[in-house]
């Protein structure tokens, strides 16, 4: 079977293309497929609407199926061949079979409607009347055959009994409704993070955005971390995001790591060490250890209180 891509990582795994009048089936499916891929990197629309909400969403739309997914799963019938966003979703996938992507689309059927640029010899499971976990089965052994190295039980995050402790309250507002133009920063930030997710060890452990005020560094960050937020936290134990734009800004007060060195112990565990005499290299070694013994996001925002100026001897290092 030829793949000349599989060594490419996408943000989803598998990528469900259907009429709503089959949505109750195919969410079994979507639901079926969990235990194998997590609800992360299954592109179900249902669960990763905040994806494509806003303006041009056929255009999200597109990449998702075009670009974003590993294996495309187009359900069929006539009411597919109807539907005007099935349409946007199969245009997607024409171009995969136009560059000879076959391998990346699996059709099934609900009926014995005409798949377009297909043949007779080509062989497309009716599957109205197969159970959802056997049609998941399917999908699964697709996958593992393109991909052999990377399928693995995934945890359903739906079914974990610890709620995700997360709070984004302080970048939440800098989140606009749209990003447009970022799309490499984001891709970045969440490449990153499908790689802690898949717990590889050779992974980024920090990321960090440079550019000057008012470029949207925090904009690309908020978004991002709020539309994971959707998702509920996908692999993710514990969120926390800090701003430091409130410190230091005014007449260039000094501004200090003490206080979100109490608040992230407190939140990360530790209220004891947050509230002892400690010092703050102290706190900060407790504090990275804390956040490195679980799949923790820690997002600084607006770092630059904290920085020396540029006309400094140290231009830009911490000051703490």
């Amino acid at each position: 079977m030829s793949n000349p891509d599989s060594s490419e990582r996408r943000r989803f795994a598998i990528a469900l293309s259907f009429p709503g009048e089959w949505r109750e089936y195919v969410e079994q499916v979507a639901n079926a497929l969990l235990p194998a891929f997590g609800k992360a990197r299954i592109f179900y629309d249902a669960w990763h609407e905040g994806l494509i909400i806003g303006i041009a969403s056929n255009r999200k739309l597109q990449t998702i199926y075009g670009a974003d997914s590993d294996l495309i799963v187009p359900f069929f019938c006539e009411d597919y061949h109807r539907k005007e966003w099935c349409g946007v979703e199969w245009r997607a996938i024409e171009e995969l079979l136009f560059d000879k992507q076959f391998d990346r689309v699996l059709p099934f059927r609900f009926d014995h409607v005409k798949i377009p640029g297909t043949f007779k010899q080509d062989i497309f499971p009716i599957v109205s009347k197969r159970s959802p976990e056997d049609v998941a089965g399917l999908i699964v052994e697709r996958y593992r055959e393109l991909h052999p190295d990377r399928l693995e039980e995934a945890p359903d995050t739906d079914s974990r009994s610890i709620e995700v402790k997360a709070d984004i309250s302080r970048i939440m507002k800098y989140a606009p409704s749209n990003l447009i133009g970022r799309e490499a920063e984001t891709k970045l930030l969440t490449d990153a993070w499908d790689q802690v997710v898949r717990g590889e060890t050779k992974r980024p452990h920090i990321l960090t955005f440079v550019a000057l005020g008012g470029e949207g560094k925090t904009s690309v960050v908020a978004k991002w971390a709020v539309d994971l937020a959707f998702q509920e936290w996908p692999g993710c134990d514990a969120a926390l995001a800090w701003s430091f734009y409130s410190q230091g800004t005014r007449e260039q007060l000094a501004a200090s790591s003490d206080l979100f060195l109490n608040e992230a112990l407190t939140f990360f565990g530790d209220a004891a060490m947050a509230a002892s005499a400690a010092g703050a290299f102290d706190k900060g070694r407790r504090l990275a250890q804390l956040v490195g013994e679980r799949r923790a996001l820690l997002i600084l925002d607006g770092l630059e209180p904290l920085q020396y100026a540029p006309t400094s001897p140290t231009p830009g290092e911490l000051k703490d």
